[in-house]
Formats: structure tokens, C-alpha cells, sequence
């Protein structure tokens, strides 16, 4: 963990967040990467709202930079591939 310039904390909760949304809704969790892949990425259906919900994007619909870092550090693979590393 400990990505640099990015608090702790903050870098912690994100990961639960994360993995709570990969748990329960896999959907949005792949979407929320491609966003943070792609900054000009539709997100699909009620995804706004899940992910809003949890404070993984702002009200613009983009993640902020930290959490955009936290989701590009732990991520990898692609579709049904797509892993979370903790």
C-alpha cells in the first residue's frame, strides 16, 4: 500500500469501499475502473448513483485524482479478468 502522496487513511477506506463494491455490485466496480481508465467514459445505468453514493465519484461524475489513483494502483486485467490487489 502507501502510494505516494496519498493519505493513508484515506488509501484504506477507499480499498474497503472497493472491495465492498466489487462484493456487491461487480457492475459498477468495473465501470468505476474503465472511468478512471478514461476520463471520457459513459458510465452505465444506475452506476452514477451506486458510486456516488459511496463517495467514489464527485457530483461532476469523475472520481477525484486520489481516488483515481488509489483504483489505477490496485486494479488490473480486463472484463471478467479484472482483479482488485490489496
Amino acid at each position: 500500500m502507501a502510494l505516494e502522496g496519498i493519505e493513508p487513511a484515506l488509501e484504506v477506506v477507499t480499498l474497503m469501499s472497493l472491495e465492498m463494491l466489487m462484493e456487491e455490485n461487480p457492475i459498477a466496480f468495473y465501470e468505476l475502473v474503465q472511468l478512471c481508465r478514461d476520463k471520457n467514459h459513459s458510465l452505465f445505468g444506475n452506476t452514477y448513483d451506486k458510486l456516488l453514493g459511496l463517495s467514489l465519484i464527485q457530483g461532476n461524475g469523475q472520481p477525484h485524482q486520489s481516488t483515481r489513483e488509489i483504483v489505477l494502483a490496485h486494479t488490473e486485467g480486463e472484463g471478467l479478468d479484472l482483479t482488485l490487489n490489496i
